[in-house]
C-alpha cells in the first residue's frame, strides 16, 4: 500500500472517530434532555392532579351554597338576614373563592386577614354610627357633619395604606369601608346599621362580617375534606427533594474541580443546578412561614 494510501486512510479514521465522538456526546445530551422531560411531566401532572381536586372541593361547597337559595324553606325564620337574603348569600360564594387556597396553612392565613381587614371597616362604620346614628339619612335629627364623615374616610383609608398590614387585609378593608361610607353618607340610603354601639344583627355591617365569616370558615372545612391537606407535609416532601439536590449539587462539584471531566459545560450545569436550589429554598423559605397558620 502507498504512503498516500495510508495517509488517506488514517485521515478517515480519524474523521470517523471524530464523528463517533461527536455522536456519542449528542446522544448523551438527548438522553439527559429526555430525562429532564420525564421529571418535569410527573411535576407537571403532580400540579395538575393538585389543581384538578381544587376544583372539585371548591365546586362542591359553592354547591351546597347555592342549595340555600334553590330549596325553600331552607333557611329558618331564626336565622339572620345575611341568610335569606339572595344578594348575601352569593358574596358567600365570592369571597369563598377569595379565600380558598390548596393547603390549610395559605386558606388559614387568607381567611384571617379577610376577617381582619372586614373587622376594621365594622369598627370604623360602628364608631361613625355611635357619633353620628343613622348617618346623612338623619341629619335632621343627630346634626350630621359630612366634613366629619369625610375626615373619618380619609383617616381610614390612609392607615390601610400606610400600616404593614397584608393585601389580603388591605383589599378586603378598603372594600368595606368603601361600601359602609357611600350608605353612611348617601341621605337616600335604605341600609341599616348598629346604633350607638349596639350590635344590629340584621344590619348591613353585621350581615357582611356573618357572609365574610362564613365564606372564610367554608373554604376553611374544604381544605379538612375529605382529607387535609396540611402545608407542613408539603414542606417535608419539599425539603427532602432539596436535601437531594445539594447532595448532587456537591458531587457534580467535586467531579467539576477534582475528577477528569472537567469543562466549562460541566461548570455551567453546576451553576444552573445551583439557581435552582436557591429558588426551591426561597419558595420553601415562604411556605415554611406559612406554616404558622397550621397551628
Amino acid at each position: 500500500m502507498s504512503r498516500s494510501a495510508r495517509s488517506y486512510r488514517s485521515e478517515d479514521d480519524e474523521l470517523a472517530s471524530s464523528a463517533r465522538q461527536a455522536t456519542s456526546r449528542e446522544a448523551m445530551k438527548d438522553i439527559e434532555e429526555m430525562n429532564q422531560s420525564v421529571n418535569n411531566m410527573f411535576k407537571d401532572k403532580q400540579k395538575f392532579t393538585d389543581n384538578v381536586e381544587m376544583a372539585l372541593r371548591g365546586a362542591v361547597a359553592l354547591t351546597l351554597v347555592i342549595s340555600i337559595t334553590l330549596v325553600p324553606g331552607l333557611i329558618a325564620d331564626g336565622f339572620p338576614r345575611a341568610y335569606k337574603d339572595t344578594s348575601l348569600i352569593a358574596m358567600v360564594g365570592f369571597w369563598f373563592v377569595l379565600t380558598f387556597w390548596k393547603d390549610v396553612g395559605s386558606t388559614a392565613r387568607n381567611a384571617a386577614q379577610a376577617l381582619m381587614g372586614t373587622l376594621y371597616a365594622v369598627g370604623n362604620s360602628m364608631i361613625m354610627n355611635a357619633v353620628y346614628p343613622g348617618g346623612a339619612k338623619l341629619a335632621h335629627i343627630n346634626g350630621y357633619d359630612s366634613t366629619i364623615a369625610w375626615a373619618d374616610l380619609a383617616v381610614a383609608v390612609f392607615l390601610l395604606m400606610f400600616l404593614n398590614v397584608s393585601d389580603k387585609f388591605r383589599t378586603f378593608g378598603l372594600f368595606y369601608i368603601a361600601m359602609f361610607m357611600m350608605h353612611y353618607m348617601n341621605p337616600y340610603s335604605v341600609a341599616r346599621f348598629s346604633r350607638n354601639f349596639q350590635v344590629d344583627i340584621n344590619g348591613t355591617g353585621m350581615s357582611y362580617l356573618i357572609v365574610c365569616a362564613s365564606g372564610c370558615f367554608l373554604a376553611i372545612i374544604c381544605t379538612f375534606l375529605p382529607y387535609p391537606r396540611f402545608l407542613s407535609t408539603q414542606c417535608s416532601r419539599e425539603a427532602t427533594d432539596v436535601a437531594k439536590a445539594v447532595c448532587g449539587l456537591m458531587a457534580q462539584v467535586v467531579e467539576l474541580y477534582a475528577g477528569t471531566q472537567s469543562s466549562s459545560a460541566l461548570h455551567q450545569k453546576c451553576q444552573k443546578a445551583a439557581d435552582r436550589i436557591n429558588e426551591k429554598i426561597g419558595m420553601l423559605e415562604e411556605k415554611i412561614g406559612t406554616m404558622w397558620w397550621e397551628g
